[in-house]
């Protein structure tokens, strides 16, 4: 107990220092042994002398007041720290509350905040041991030379050789010469961005090729952070895909090829075979002869037809196929195309017709055949698809505004017929080389299925696109800005190509 803690407390309401109500005992011991003397001196004062200066009159006079003094002091001491020090129960937490209390609470709550640091750095240190332990990755601290400085304790099992011979050599000793130069690039460049990057590189261990990952972080100004990880499996998986690839795609090119060249080779005979056929129509023959003859020709038409398509398919597949850029009346294109398939639509009883928006230009500057081409397969598909009722095509467009695009227009095509239209799924395929909408169309109608695929391709070299809808349902790729008109009956298949406006 510190004489601070007692000059700081005091009686509640009247502010009396401790230390005074010791001096009681005190003045009561003066109180009665005055009193004792003046009692002696009214009663003998005769004998005076001879009474005080005894012994037994000190002991008497001074020594049991004194006793009764201390005995009282220590009854007061008692009683003040009961009662104003706190080891009574009600006030024991105002003697914690002393600065020099307080101060050593401090003290202790420091050691055992302390202690629980440690505690939990040490648990720490261990689960990242444990971790490292079983990581199979290389975790390496290297300069701004590449010399490795420190190895973290993992597997170490794709190290190029130990601990100490990694730690020991330049990095040109270390690794080969193409595996130190990538990671000390990759250093110099996570230094100056002080990001992480990452590269790929090889090592031989144990006489096998393995492929690393690594991510290297800066950690200072000179020092960088390296974790490489063994994907030598995932590697070796894209090589061989890529391999597969490259093949794959010279296997494509050789059939594009060779489908060009037979197309090619079959075409030019068939042509001859057409010609003589039409020559001998024009001789006197039979009944029976001329229908023999028409028949070849009809039979060599549709022959000639499919070997176009084929023949078409495999320029574009190859990439040999190039867009011409010309000036053409847009008139005389739709003009002529509906012409050509008038004959067809006559047979069946379809009407045909076309309209082009008055806003549209009317030269401009493109590739006149295969606007040509794509209009006779769609036009002549719902011709064919279309048992009875019409055909009708609307030809509209917009200015490009686009900086770069300020010379071009895009040119809109809608065909629609009030044929059977597409049902089902089967229109999200109906742009796909040899599809057609039912496995049975092609029994009934005929046909390869590339003509639709022709068109899709030949609008995206055009810088445009085709989709259809029928029945409620779209398929292809319609523009953003498109709105659905809800085709109930039939079908309607729109195309967009890109044009350039004529001087």
């Amino acid at each position: 107990m510190s004489s601070h803690g007692f000059r700081k407390s005091s009686f509640p309401k009247r502010n009396i220092s401790i230390y005074w109500l010791l001096l009681i005992p005190c003045v009561l011991q003066l109180f009665v042994t005055w009193t004792a003397i003046n009692y002696l001196t009214y009663h003998f004062s005769e004998a005076i002398p001879e009474i005080l200066f005894t012994p037994n009159s000190i002991t008497l006079l001074f020594g049991l007041p004194l006793i009764g003094a201390i005995a009282l002091g220590a009854l007061m001491l008692r009683w003040i720290n009961q009662s104003h020090l706190g080891l009574s129960g009600t006030n024991k937490d105002s003697l914690q509350n002393t600065p020099s209390n307080k101060e050593t609470s401090k003290h202790q709550q420091v050691e055992l905040d302390l202690r629980d640091s440690q505690a939990q750095l040490k648990a720490a240190y261990i689960e990242q041991s444990i971790l490292l332990g079983a990581m199979t990755d290389v975790v390496l601290v290297r300069n701004r030379e590449g010399r490795c400085l420190k190895i973290a304790k993992t597997q170490n099992v794709n190290l190029k050789g130990t601990r100490e011979e990694v730690l020991s050599k330049p990095i040109h000793e270390e690794l080969p010469e193409e595996a130190a130069n990538i990671i000390l690039q990759t250093i110099q460049k996570a230094l100056l961005t002080k990001q992480v990057i990452g590269c790929d590189y090889k090592l031989e261990i144990d006489g096998k090729e393995v492929w690393f990952a690594s991510n290297i972080s800066p950690l200072s100004e000179d020092t960088v952070i390296q974790i490489s990880r063994n994907i030598t499996e995932r590697k070796l998986s894209e090589i061989a895909l890529a391999q597969a690839k490259e093949a794959a795609e010279a296997a494509t090119k050789a059939k594009s090829d060779f489908l060009a060249n037979m197309s090619h080779e079959i075409r030019t005979p068939m042509n001859g075979v057409l010609v003589m056929a039409q020559l001998l129509s024009t001789t006197e023959l039979t009944e029976d002869q001329q229908d023999f003859v028409q028949t070849i020709i009809e039979s060599g038409d549709v022959l000639l037809t499919i070997i176009n398509d084929i023949l078409d398919f495999s320029k574009i597949e190859s990439g040999m196929l190039k867009i011409e850029q010309r000036e053409y009346a847009l008139a005389d294109v739709f003009q002529s195309a509906c012409h050509l398939l008038n004959g067809q639509a006559r047979d069946k009883g379809i009407s045909l017709q076309y309209k082009i928006h008055p806003d549209v230009p009317s030269n401009v500057i493109g590739d006149i055949t295969r606007l040509r081409q794509i209009l006779i397969n769609i036009i002549g598909n719902a011709i064919k698809f279309t048992p009875q009722g019409t055909v009708s095509v609307v030809v509209s467009g917009h200015h490009l505004f686009a900086e770069d695009q300020k010379d071009q227009y895009e040119l809109q095509v809608a065909v629609t017929d009030t044929g059977i239209g597409i049902t089902g799924d089967r229109i999200t395929n109906l742009f796909q080389a040899f599809m057609q909408a039912d496995n049975s169309i092609s029994r009934k109608y005929g046909g390869t299925g590339l003509g639709l695929a022709i068109s899709k391709r030949l609008a995206e070299l055009m810088g445009g696109t085709i989709w259809v809808e029928s029945f409620g349902k779209v398929g292809g790729k319609p523009p953003s800005k498109w709105q659905s008109e809800l085709v109930t009956q039939g079908a309607t298949f729109y195309f967009v190509i890109k044009v350039k406006l004529s001087q």
